[in-house]
């Protein structure tokens, strides 16, 4: 069912044949346009993209009782056939950071000499891995029973429908690390299961879904719905954010908990050479050194998602030596659009961050950044929760954040794109003086270097989504890179 289209695209046509091919006699229906809840009408299972939201399922299902479908979000139902495999999985949520957690987590997996692989939100989708599983599981019970002349109900038992969980072959993978989204989560599921799970930290976003900060909380908080065994971990934010905390207790109250800055959980220690890890099963923490970790990821913050990685990977249920971890952790490479350093072009340094689409994300590279640099925000703004009482004059964006953490440190701010104005205004609202507004982010590119001298930073970290004027963060960050390879 796509709402979205009037006929089935290429891929879609290719899937529903594999489906026929797979299990002749089934038959596939595509429907297109409005959903109604008649469409409904005898389905056991309704798999729900992420796009839809719950509001939109209130709509369209059929009264609650016999007959009534299942609804399982689509990241579920993948993550159905990568648990039946055996495969154990450590997922990672939270407004700020997941992206790179989950990128640090396999990448030290991997140095680790362990098959893993990142999906989810963002990169691979989950269920692209879940295929794959899939026909590794094929192939290599097709292998095993040429190899013993057994039949479909042969001494492994399986069978050759591809219907037993697998658990007994091996499908190339050690480990799955995905990043989950609120939309992905918004559905309660029976099925997803983590080992370990992590909730970085709950600020503002995608309140235009969810509606309030508790409704978005409630959604991260589902990350752990099914966590029950002694050894299921759960990672809660910095501070014991309390909005966190108490969406989670009323979610399950049986999973093995920690938080960051604590022990048992992730501790950065003093100076931010070196992080603590500890599981509660553990009797005591482990220390390991960055090295050279903090010259090529910038930036506290990224110290301590090193330090969350690092947990995860123990709490998968693997051990390495200290000196293999250590020189895991000092060969991280951070992902593109996230407090990257582009270049430096005149004595002026240009980091792109692309990714911040939100204030307080900002706000972390501003923390981030030694010298004092030229800000440039902009782009849809994303507006305050209908949760947070607004008093007289009380600015709407939240960028007065900015301005809090920034008068002494930032040179110059510069603001763009379809909010720009109305951030400049809210800015000098709260006091702010000399911050500049102009049409797009290429005119914010060059009037920063109007202003900036050598030794300034040039810092791309927009606070806004990047949909007035591009596809996506990508697209923006590329943009934001190209003006800066033109300056060499």
């Amino acid at each position: 069912m796509d709402n979205g289209a009037a006929s089935p695209t290429e891929t879609q046509k290719k899937a529903m044949d594999e489906v026929i091919e797979a299990h002749p006699g089934t038959q596939v229906e595509a429907m297109f346009g409005p959903h109604e809840a008649d469409h409904l009408s005898g389905v056991d299972l309704l798999v729900v993209s992420p796009g839809v939201s719950s509001a939109a399922l209130e709509a369209i299902k059929p009264s609650q009782g016999p007959g009534c479908p299942d609804f399982v979000s689509e990241f579920a139902f993948a993550v159905g056939e990568i648990q039946a495999c055996g495969v154990p999985i450590a997922a990672v949520t939270g407004t700020n950071g997941k992206t790179t957690v989950a990128h640090f987590t396999d990448q030290l997996l991997r140095h680790l000499g362990k098959r893993s692989v990142s999906c989810g939100n963002i990169g691979t989708p989950i269920s692209e891995v879940a295929l794959s599983l899939r026909e590794r599981a094929r192939e290599a019970r097709k292998s095993e029973t040429e190899t013993n002349g057994a039949t479909s109900n042969g001494s492994n038992g399986s069978s050759d429908d591809g219907g037993d969980d697998g658990k007994d072959l091996d499908l190339g993978l050690d480990a799955v690390v995905v990043e989950v989204s609120s939309y992905q989560l918004e559905l309660p599921s029976r099925i997803f299961h983590p080992k370990v799970a992590v909730i970085l930290n709950l600020a503002q976003d995608h309140l235009e879904r969810h509606g309030s900060m508790a409704a978005y909380a409630k959604a991260k908080a589902n990350i752990c719905l099914n966590m029950d065994d002694a050894r299921d971990l759960l990672v809660l934010p910095h501070e014991k954010h309390t909005l966190a905390e108490e969406e989670v207790r009323a979610t399950n109250t049986t999973c093995s908990r920690v938080n960051m800055g604590d022990l048992p959980g992730v501790y950065l220690q003093e100076g931010g050479e070196a992080v603590s890890v500890q599981l509660p099963w553990w009797f005591d923490h482990r220390d390991f050194l960055l090295g050279d970790f903090g010259r090529r990821c910038l930036g506290d913050h990224n110290a301590w998602n090193a330090g969350v990685a690092v947990l995860l990977c123990f709490a998968l249920g693997f051990d390495w030596p200290k000196i293999q971890v250590e020189d895991g952790i000092e060969n991280l490479e951070a992902p593109p659009h996230r407090l990257e350093v582009v270049a430096t072009a005149g004595g002026v340094t240009f980091v792109n961050d692309s990714k911040a689409t939100n204030v307080e994300s900002t706000l972390v590279a501003l923390k981030a950044l030694p010298h004092k640099p030229i800000v440039l925000l902009g782009g849809q703004a994303k507006r305050a929760p209908k949760d947070r009482a607004q008093g007289e004059g009380e600015p709407f964006l939240g960028f007065d954040k900015v301005l809090a953490f920034g008068k002494c440190e930032q040179k110059a701010i510069i603001t763009f794109g379809e909010s720009g104005k109305e951030i400049a205004s809210e800015l000098e609202s709260a006091g702010a003086e000399g911050v500049v507004s102009v049409a797009g982010l290429g005119e914010a590119f060059e009037k920063a270097l109007e202003i900036a001298s050598p030794g300034h930073t040039v810092l791309l970290s927009p606070a806004c989504a990047s949909f007035d004027a591009f596809k996506n963060f990508e697209e923006r960050g590329d943009y934001f890179k190209g003006l800066v390879e033109e300056l060499k």
